[in-house]
Order: structure tokens, then sequence, then C-alpha cells
């Protein structure tokens, strides 16, 4: 298998639309497959491909999540351009195929399904938890830093749990949790969070599958208040582990 980025340091083409053009238009391929990628990042060059698969005669497939709360006509019309759109939410599945005949819902498989099952809850809190807080009710935030998971009334909504006299504490499993697009410290700081109430691992990026596993079993309850949220592995691999989740809608 041959790895060909398409990354160009051109700020006007990061992606690489030019690039994936090219591409299509020197290489001769029997199907094209977009996998997981948000459709609208290549849109500008769709009509090109149209042209390079009217010559080359290959066909065009994406496979991709669609996480809109509403339809839009624009998306609708991006949709038309493959000759197949498979879709692995149905929520989106059931909004797009009354509008589209080219879309089929597609579910992959797990690739670490055989890892995320119940297991001992209490052994899993001693190896990651500190003393104190193996006995407290743990809910776990399990997120990229992106605007689109709601992280800051995620975090304004536990501290309304905190007031109302709850005990519990907040386990963050996130990228960047200092440093990227919010800082979980400065969120403590703005809504006067106690110290402890919330932790967090800065080795996110690097735990294995079974570890992530391990951390869906110490938590009492997930929680995923998403903006807007496709098929989401969180809750999945939560609800695998046995342990309840809390969603938006």
């Amino acid at each position: 298998i041959s790895f060909i980025p398409m990354y160009t340091r051109d700020g006007n083409d990061t992606w690489g639309k030019n690039n994936v053009a090219k591409m299509l238009y020197n290489y001769n391929f029997d199907t094209v497959l977009f996998i997981g990628m948000d459709i609208w990042r290549y849109v500008e060059i769709f009509d090109t491909i149209s042209k390079i698969k009217g010559v080359k005669n290959f066909t065009w497939k994406v496979l991709c999540p669609f996480d809109m709360q509403y339809l839009r006509q624009d998306w609708l019309e991006w949709f038309k351009y493959p000759d197949q759109v498979y879709i692995y939410s149905y929520d989106g599945y059931s909004r797009l195929s009354n509008y589209l005949n080219n879309v089929k819902l597609f579910r992959p498989p797990h690739a670490y399904e055989e890892l995320f099952y119940p297991k001992d809850n209490k052994e899993l809190r001693q190896q990651f938890l500190p003393e104190e807080k193996q006995n407290e009710f743990l809910f776990g935030f399990i997120s990229t830093n992106q605007l689109r998971k709601n992280i800051i009334p995620t975090i304004k909504g536990f501290k309304k749990a905190l007031d109302s006299g709850l005990e519990a504490s907040l386990f963050v499993l996130m990228e960047n949790p200092k440093n990227g697009m919010f800082s979980l410290d400065q969120l403590c700081k703005d809504y006067n969070i106690p110290d402890g109430k919330i932790l967090y691992s800065e080795n996110a990026k690097n735990l294995s599958p079974e570890q992530i596993a391990d951390i869906y079993n110490i938590v009492d309850c997930t929680i995923n208040f998403s903006l807007q949220e496709g098929l989401s592995w969180t809750v999945l691999e939560s609800l695998m582990c046995g342990t309840p989740v809390a969603l938006s809608k």
C-alpha cells in the first residue's frame, strides 16, 4: 500500500485540493473512496472530480458522518456528486435519504471491539484515581478540545451540579487540556470550581485503546453534550463498557 500525502504548506490549500485533482487525473483508479472526511473539505474541486471521472470512468464513493442539526440545500447538492454516499449516523441517513437516491446507511465495526467490555470498577479506580476519589461519584468527559464539543457549557453545568450539593468529580480525557482551544485550568478559575474536582490527564494522546476502555470503566456516567455530532464512538464505547451516557439531543 502506498501512502501519498495531499497536505501542502499553501495557506490557501492546506488540505491539498489541487494535489487530489492532479492525482486523479494522472493515475488510473477503479474506485475513489473518501473515508471519514467532512465532504465540504474538497467541495471546490467537485466539478473537477466529476469531469475527470467522466474521462477516467472510475466510481466515486464517500463514507462520512452527517452531524448537522438541520438540512442545508448546499449539503444536499454536494452529496449528489458521488455515485454512492455511505452515512454512518442513522439520524443523518434518515434525514438525507428523503432527498437523495445515492445514500446508504453503513456502520463500520469497531476496530478494538474486544477491548470494550465491563470490568472491575473498584480495582481499576485504585490504579487510576487518588485514594480520596475512589468512592466518589465520577462523571467522565472523553472529548477532543473543539468548539463543537460544547466544553464551556459542560464545565458550567458541572459547577451547577456542585452548587446543588452533589458530591462528584469530573474526569476529563482530552488532548491539550491546558493549551488547546479551551484551557481547563482557566475554566476552573472562571467558574470557581474547587481544586481537585476536575481531574484530567495531559497524556491523552498516548493512551492505548485498552487504557481508554479502562477509563470508561472507572467512571459512573459518561457525558457528551455536543453542539453537533455524527455517530460518536464515545457513546458506543461507553455503553459497550456498561457505563450509562448523558447526551445532548
